[in-house]
């Protein structure tokens, strides 16, 4: 389904392939973004130094290749303007609370859930979005 236009771009930091694929498929068939994929936290802050330009990222937390902590750590220390949604079966994990642009914390496997909460909070804060 190809809803229109594209106002931004969403980054999926998620390291198992099924849940990956379902929450991009979800993205791409409701919301008027592109998506970029990572499958670790490391990958993710390497596709982030080179380019700044995500308007949200969901990322879950545990992973073996670097964390979603060690990517919302990364956007607070490159203070780069994305909103920011953990999407996870962790259930306590250690979160940036006074990260200005963290959206809070869906618990799997609610899919519609995430991505939902991550739309609606992208509209309420001028994150990277094109909507001229």
């Amino acid at each position: 389904m190809d809803i229109g236009r594209k106002i931004g771009r969403i980054l999926v930091v998620e390291d198992d392939a099924d849940t990956r694929e379902l929450l991009v498929k979800r993205l791409l068939n409701t919301t008027p973004f592109e998506v970029t994929t990572a499958v670790s936290g490391n990958e993710a802050i390497r596709i982030l130094k080179n380019r700044q330009d995500f308007c949200g990222i969901i990322s879950d937390y545990n992973m073996s290749d670097g964390s979603g902590k060690d990517v919302q750590d990364f956007l607070v220390v490159e203070n780069i303007r994305a909103a920011f949604l953990f999407y996870t079966s962790e259930e306590n994990p250690s979160i940036n609370l006074n990260h200005k642009f963290y959206l809070g914390k869906i618990s799997k496997p609610n899919i519609t859930v995430a991505v939902n909460e991550l739309v609606i909070g992208l509209f309420k804060k001028p994150y990277n979005l094109n909507l001229n």
